[in-house]
């Protein structure tokens, strides 16, 4: 699952970015691990099952580049067909961020370098179906800012 935009904008302290995934079919998730570089400031992964409500599955209130590690469940999480996963992420790219690569801060695109920004989330799990692929789709947007 990934989050969508094209730049951060130098001095935004509070920028936020968001994906969603649909689940295909029912399916077992047993990790989750995120990602995101200098700029990361924190990361929320949330899974809404078609009758019921949200379910928190992952929260870093206070992102550390060195965390992008693999989450395992203490329990694999049954997830049914046409539950959402959304992912919210917020980045500072501002004075403020010791971590920021640039000072002056400058607007930071989308690239695979550390001074570069990405927004993903991989997620573990399995369906029944042999031979069938994770089961999620996945669509992102840019949040509101």
């Amino acid at each position: 699952m990934a989050g969508i935009f094209l730049s951060i904008p130098k001095d935004k302290d509070h920028f936020i970015v968001k994906g969603q995934s649909s689940v295909t079919e029912d399916m077992v998730l047993y990790d989750i691990m995120p990602h995101m570089h200098m700029l990361g400031k924190e990361i929320k992964v949330t899974a809404t099952p078609p009758e019921g409500k949200p379910a928190l599955l992952f929260h870093i209130k206070d992102w550390d580049y060195n965390w992008q590690e693999t989450y395992h469940f203490k329990e694999p999480l049954k997830l049914k067909a046409g539950t959402k996963i959304d992912l919210e992420a917020v980045y500072d790219n501002s004075t403020n961020n010791p971590n920021n690569p640039f000072n002056p801060p400058r607007d930071v695109t989308f690239g695979e370098q550390t001074f570069n920004e990405m927004c993903f989330v991989f997620l573990g799990g399995t369906s029944e179906r042999k031979g069938a692929r994770l089961p999620v789709s996945l669509f992102g947007k840019r949040g509101k800012n």
